[in-house]
This record gives structure tokens, sequence and C-alpha cells, in this order.
């Protein structure tokens, strides 16, 4: 997994209340966007952490997944009061992430469809969404 991005650090930690991930990135709130949210599979077994931070055009996040932390990048495009996220990562093993979305400029709402596919059949696929977080917290608005 690459824990690194530019301009910034993203990766995962383990500490005496568990596994978890942290980032940050250079600039201001004008420059890097931060979204706190959640995935859900398709039947409702699986939910946790989707967090992803928007710097420029550069998509850069991490999700809470089977028990392990999975990095990921992007791109955001357009601008306006939409712009449309794309990603598509590498998970090693002949496994990619693939997610699309959009994000709402206007409320800070973000979300959209992810699957994970496995030499091209799709494993386990469902939807994200998450929100501006709050700053310095973990949660959204």
């Amino acid at each position: 997994m690459k824990i690194a991005c530019v301009p910034g650090i993203i990766g995962p930690y383990t500490g005496p209340g568990g596994a978890g991930f942290f980032g940050c990135a250079v600039g201001g709130s004008n420059s890097v966007q931060v979204y706190c949210g959640m995935y859900t599979d398709q039947l409702a077994t699986k939910s946790d952490r989707w967090n992803l931070a928007i710097i420029g055009g550069a998509v850069r996040g991490l999700a809470y997944y089977g028990g392990q932390v999975l990095g990921f990048e992007g791109t955001a495009a357009g601008t306006g009061n939409t712009r449309t996220i794309a990603i598509q990562q590498d998970l090693g093993g002949g496994a990619v992430l693939i997610a699309d979305g959009a994000l709402n400029t206007t409320t800070g709402d973000v979300g959209g469809d992810w699957r994970i596919e496995i030499s091209s059949t799709v494993d386990d696929s469902g939807t994200w969404e998450g929100s501006t977080c709050l700053p310095g917290g973990t949660g959204p608005n």
C-alpha cells in the first residue's frame, strides 16, 4: 500500500486502542478539503470508515475494510457546484478498488459507489458517503 501522497502524508497506525489511520497535507482550507464518511456493502453486512482528502485535483484516502486499512488514490475533476471523483487503486494480489462519486461543493457532501474486483470479477461492492470533517476532528460536521 502506498502511504505517501504529494503534498502530504497518509497512512495506517496501530495503537493501544486498535488500528486506525492518519493524514496530513500541506495547504489551508482553500486548497485542502477533508471528508469523513462511511461505506456500506450491498448486503449491509459491512460498514466502516471511508475518509478522504482532496488536494487540488488529487484524491487521497483510507478505508477500514476487512480488518485492514486500505489506502487509495484518485482524481477530482470539475469546478462549480459538483466535482467528479474517480478512484482506481491496485490493492495487490489481483484485487483493485474502483470507486466513483461526486462532491457537492456547496453542501460539502460527497458520495458514490465502490467495488472491489479480483481478476476483473466483482468480489464486493456498495456505496460510500461523507461530509466535510470538523476542523481537527475525525467526524462529519
